[in-house]
């Protein structure tokens, strides 16, 4: 479903991107993942003081959210990638999330 409301709604031409996290956490650039790929996958990282998405098929998407919607108000899609916040995808955290019985573990 999320691959169809991308292509329909978004006009994305690709099929659904598979992003490998653990890759991700061992690249010394997660912005080079193929995940984030402006041809083939959803863009790069976000530019200039705002973090938009500058290429990729989601670049200057406008998004309205909440009550600011009413006032007319646009925010960018905006993305902010750095190795430092993909440090949770490390193996030990994915194994221990495995090792849940259910959601409700903690």
């Amino acid at each position: 479903m999320h691959e169809l409301a991308l292509q329909k709604l978004c006009n994305y031409k690709g099929a659904h991107p598979y992003r490998d996290e653990l890759t991700d956490y061992t690249n010394e650039d997660v912005s080079q993942s193929p995940v984030f790929d402006s041809i083939t996958g959803f863009g790069g990282n976000g530019t200039g003081a705002d973090s938009c998405v500058g290429d990729g098929p989601f670049k200057n998407i406008k998004l309205h959210m909440g009550n600011r919607h009413a006032r007319g108000d646009e925010f960018c899609l905006s993305r902010g990638l750095d190795q430092i916040s993909f440090a949770e995808g490390a193996a030990a955290n994915v194994e221990e999330c495995f090792g849940f019985q259910d959601y409700t573990d903690t």
